[in-house]
């Protein structure tokens, strides 16, 4: 009796789990500035203040200023090895940006372009920064652009296009831009330009989704251009995130005590599913009180979930029966839904291949019934 009950546990797992990585939040920042032709003044403030506003919001800041095209390869190779950790990817760049046959390409500060043909070899391509960050398999990613200043290769371009060119993104990501495509969008008279001012101080208001923000900046920019300048994205969501989280929200009292709950479950030895169970119904209670955090407390469930089916499998490898082979396989299925990269998934097949066949070798010896496959 207690293998089917089992088997009843791991099959509830299975359908209630969903492909997610670690709660986290990560960004790199890029301000470029001091261009061999045409620098900019404000760049350098925006990429810097952007930063130190993420820092305040928990996103764990990679800053970088006016940087080579080699410098900005390294620099987004590195920002995609920190994806992979899991969470939510920020990529913020300011600077001068131009696109080519409908390609987005961002210049770095020592381009020396002649003509639009040049561009591809000497900028860097915003499809690879897109591609860079979707192939980290994280949750979330959000890509900002403030790169639509004028273009100061404008007059050796045949094509006339202004601005950037309309790009969609993977699902789960969304693209802004300072100003809608095709158009330019101002460098701005104070320290900051017009839209990274207006980006910074909606971010940092409390409980407001993403969308909500970028419609905010959108309305605030149009304003103060007298419509001249109007910020765009392009969004595949299918989660909430909010920036800001208000000090009386982010965690309440009874949060934290549940979350100590679960530190418990995952200190206790040995493993099991009841365990397992219990974290879920733990999780639940977190959403109910936290409901504002949808999204998030959703990843963080997927991380601490993926840590105790890991902790059970380490404890099954040790095991030579049937039914805890099995058992195994089982946890093996849900922890490639919660982190489809992690480290244990390499010993599957060897692990399914051997159970199989143990299983068909014992089945009419033993009298098992084996399990529907999922």
């Amino acid at each position: 009796m207690k293998q089917y009950q089992s088997w009843f546990f791991i099959i509830a797992f299975f359908f209630i789990a969903n492909p997610c990585n670690a709660y986290q939040r990560t960004a790199l920042i890029i301000g470029n500035s001091s261009y061999l032709t045409s620098p900019l003044k404000n760049t350098s403030n925006d990429a810097r203040d952007m930063a130190n506003t993420l820092k305040k919001l928990d996103f764990e800041v990679i800053e970088k200023h006016n940087l080579n095209k080699s410098e900005m390869r390294k620099a987004v190779r590195n920002f995609g090895y920190q994806l992979e950790k899991g969470g939510v990817g920020l990529f913020f760049y300011a600077g001068h940006g131009v696109q080519v046959d409908g390609t987005n390409y961002l210049i770095p500060t020592n381009a020396d372009i002649a003509d639009e043909s040049e561009v591809p070899d000497q900028a860097l391509s915003v499809d690879l920064i897109i591609r860079k960050m979707q192939s980290a398999g994280n949750s979330l990613n959000i890509i900002i652009l403030d790169a639509c200043r004028n273009n100061p290769y404008a007059s050796s371009f045949r094509s006339g296009t202004r601005g950037l060119a309309r790009v969609e993104g993977p699902v789960g990501s969304v693209i802004a831009y300072s100003t809608s495509p095709g158009s330019v969008a101002t460098d701005g008279k104070g320290s900051n330009s017009v839209y990274t001012k207006h980006l910074i101080r909606e971010i940092q208001r409390p409980n407001i989704p993403i969308e909500l923000v970028l419609k905010r900046v959108r309305v605030n920019v149009s304003r103060e251009t007298s419509n001249e300048q109007i910020p765009w994205e392009s969004s595949s969501l299918i989660g909430d995130f909010i920036f800001s989280y208000a000090d009386n929200t982010s965690m309440p009292t009874k949060g934290i005590k549940l979350r100590t709950k679960l530190n418990q479950l995952e200190n206790t030895r040995p493993m099991t599913n009841e365990v397992i169970i219990e974290a879920e119904r733990i999780f639940a209670r977190i959403e109910q009180q936290e409901s504002h955090r949808g999204y998030e407390i959703f990843l963080e469930r997927n991380k601490i979930l993926a840590n105790l089916h890991k902790i059970i499998i380490e404890q099954a490898l040790s095991e030579n029966s049937v039914h805890q082979q099995y058992d195994l396989l089982n946890h093996y299925k849900i922890l490639e839904q919660l982190a489809p990269d992690h480290k244990l998934l390499s010993e599957k097949k060897k692990i399914e291949v051997r159970t199989i066949k143990k299983l068909n070798t014992n089945n009419k010896q033993q009298n098992l019934i084996i399990p529907p496959r999922f």
